[in-house]
């Protein structure tokens, strides 16, 4: 038994290598990332549960309630529109409406103009009215026009403080300066007048209260 023993150990080590021939070792991949897990198929979602009869009647008494205040709303800008229109004035901007910024610059454009025609009208300097000022020994007339071809208007909402102004409006223009010297007075008025040309801008907010442009 001992030598059967012996011869058995003996063929196992020489067919050992042979039974291992074309067996291919492969390394664990330690780094290797595992693909993400499936995404859980989410629960269908539950249908609408069907409105009731008081649901449906306190929606529409909420749609009619609704719809009869902007109704009322819109009757009472007509009143105001129409009395202003019989004293020659305009009606308010409507802040609420969604074209509320370009009725405001429209508005501020109508503003803007009347606003520099009557700077013209009541300046000391304007309107071919020259001002003569005594400087030193000599005299200094000038006189400034505004140039309303080139009136550009800008209307923004304020970051701060809509509460009370709403719109902003800055107003630019040019204004044409001429200036004449000479010894006297006479010969100021009478000299060769220099021109000289400068961009005005001007600010100015529209009041919510009063519903109109502050100069």
């Amino acid at each position: 038994m001992k030598k059967i023993a012996v011869f058995l150990a003996a063929m196992l080590l020489l067919h050992a290598p042979a039974a291992w021939a074309g067996t291919v070792l492969v390394k664990a991949d330690l780094n290797a990332v595992a693909p993400p897990p499936a995404p859980a198929e989410s629960a269908p979602a539950k249908p609408e549960k069907p409105k009731t009869a008081a649901e449906k009647k306190a929606e529409a008494k909420k749609a009619a309630r609704e719809a009869a205040q902007e109704a009322a709303r819109a009757a009472k800008e007509a009143r105001e529109a129409k009395a202003l229109a019989k004293k020659g004035k305009k009606p308010p901007i409507p802040l609420d409406d969604p074209r509320a910024l370009d009725m405001a610059k429209e508005d501020f454009l109508a503003f803007a103009k009347a606003f520099l025609l009557k700077c013209e009208r009541l300046g000391v300097d304007t309107c071919g009215k020259a001002d003569v000022i005594a400087d030193g020994n000599h005299f200094v007339a000038v006189y400034k026009e505004i140039k309303m071809d080139s009136i550009r208007v800008e209307v923004r909402r304020p970051e701060e403080g809509a509460d009370t102004t709403p719109f902003v409006g800055h107003l630019i223009y040019e204004v044409v300066t001429r200036q004449s010297e000479g010894p006297t007075r006479e010969a100021a008025l009478g000299g060769v007048f220099q021109t000289k040309e400068q961009t005005m801008r001007e600010i100015f907010r529209y009041d919510r209260k009063k519903r109109a442009w502050i100069e």
